[in-house]
């Protein structure tokens, strides 16, 4: 898949790695997203998951994109979901502060994933969502199944790449 960006869309927005500055203010992000999604998610368990993503060649890593401040992350995990660890790797944790939502910052993140999960070998990557189907397929996902996941209903996707 091939995304094509508008021009001027990210004039002053750079994609790059993770570093340990970014780590306080995207563990509050995933704090707030999705703790209801786990039992022991907390700000602090959240800031141990990331520094072990400061990786730009292995699994887990984690992108982010700037402008001035960070305002969107996007991480390529080995499992997301402990209920299908057979599936490897996964798409997770792909989230834009609200202001740069619907200006393309997610899906060029998704892409970067994707073509970082390609460079490492992978033929396929996974995610789940409770709440992004349709952007997902929009952007070439397929959904293989749905399921409920403590107290949720999520949908599991598959990228081929």
């Amino acid at each position: 898949m091939e995304l094509i960006i508008q021009p001027g869309t990210f004039s002053s927005m750079e994609i790059r790695k993770l570093n340990s500055q970014d780590i306080d203010t995207i563990a509050n992000w995933f704090n707030e997203e999705w703790g209801h999604l786990s039992n022991d998610f907390s700000k602090e368990n959240s800031i141990k998951q990331m520094n072990v993503r400061v990786n730009s060649n292995q699994i887990p890593l984690t992108i982010v994109a700037e402008e001035k401040n960070i305002v969107g992350t996007a991480s390529l995990v080995e499992t997301d979901l402990d209920l299908h660890n057979e599936l490897s790797p996964w798409l997770a944790t792909v989230f834009v502060s609200e202001e740069y939502r619907k200006q393309g910052v997610g899906q060029q993140l998704c892409l970067d994933m994707l073509n970082k999960a390609r460079e490492l070998g992978f033929k396929n990557c996974y995610l789940f969502t409770p709440s992004k189907e349709e952007w997902y397929l929009k952007q070439g996902w397929e959904t293989i199944f749905k399921e409920s996941y403590r107290g949720d209903q999520i949908v599991v996707m598959k990228f081929e790449l």
